[in-house]
């Protein structure tokens, strides 16, 4: 769920022209917090970060998809399409975990 969370903020601040370092330990960064409070708080983490996210993909132009927002490789499309696989590739590891 963090490492989650961190990617999206990461695409976040790439789609606003930051270029962030995502060390091991912020890529995965440890749980600390195993309680019911702590996933509460990850999962309130987790939506403030998307609603964050989808804020600033809805001031994406059309226009300026096939671009790259830091002079990079990766254009506003493939970060944002990357987010939703991203997301997607680990929402079905955790369904998949869940039946086990």
């Amino acid at each position: 769920m963090h490492h989650i969370t961190t990617w999206e903020d990461v695409v976040r601040r790439r789609l606003l022209g930051e270029t962030p370092d995502v060390p091991s330990e912020v890529d995965w960064p440890p749980l600390r917090d195993k309680s019911k409070e702590g996933w509460a708080k990850a999962l309130e983490n987790l939506k403030a970060g998307h609603a964050k996210l989808r804020k600033v993909a809805a001031q994406v132009e059309d226009v300026e998809l096939d671009t790259s927002p830091t002079g990079k490789t990766s254009t506003r499309y493939v970060l944002l399409h990357g987010a939703v696989q991203h997301d997607l590739y680990h929402a079905g590891q955790i369904s998949i975990l869940k039946k086990a």
